[in-house]
């Protein structure tokens, strides 16, 4: 399937994935407390080991991320989603809870590479658990907090 997003949108969305070290400034690996700034103002934080190499296993915990990886043709890098995403590309991916109340158990389950969470979904105690799973895990792996209040921040 061809891609819907067109550069720059899709080159910036691409580099999340890619993990280019955008965000990285300011951030406290050991927080998730949403910083209050939107992804477009450094609002990034993150949790955990950062990858040395694109994520193969991505866990994303808002029906909005699971639509911006899936239109950037990356499909099949999804290993699980919300209970309320709804796109048919995603029907056999496993389901790991819903926006506010995602488990953290089954996400770790899953061994992903990478989980992205939106600080507005009000998970943070579920997310910080998580963040306690994988620290603690044989294969420890990173959580991305983002902050998306504006297309700008979609953009960035």
């Amino acid at each position: 399937m061809r891609p819907l997003i067109r550069s720059p949108a899709r080159a910036a969305l691409a580099a999340l994935l890619a993990l280019s070290g955008a965000g990285r400034e300011g951030a406290r690996a050991d927080e998730l407390r949403p910083t209050g700034k939107g992804v477009a103002q450094g609002g990034v934080v993150w949790s955990g080991p950062r990858p040395t190499r694109p994520p193969r296993r991505v866990v994303l915990l808002a029906p909005n991320l699971t639509d911006l990886v899936l239109a950037m043709g990356l499909a099949d890098r999804i290993a699980g989603v919300t209970r309320l995403d709804d796109d048919p590309r995603v029907a056999a991916v496993p389901r790991v809870g819903g926006y506010l109340d995602p488990n953290p158990e089954a996400i770790v389950a899953l061994s992903p590479d990478l989980v992205v969470w939106v600080t507005n979904g009000s998970a943070l105690g579920p997310v910080r658990r998580l963040a306690e799973l994988a620290a603690g895990s044989r294969r420890p792996f990173p959580v991305l907090a983002l902050q998306i209040d504006t297309l700008a921040d979609v953009l960035a």
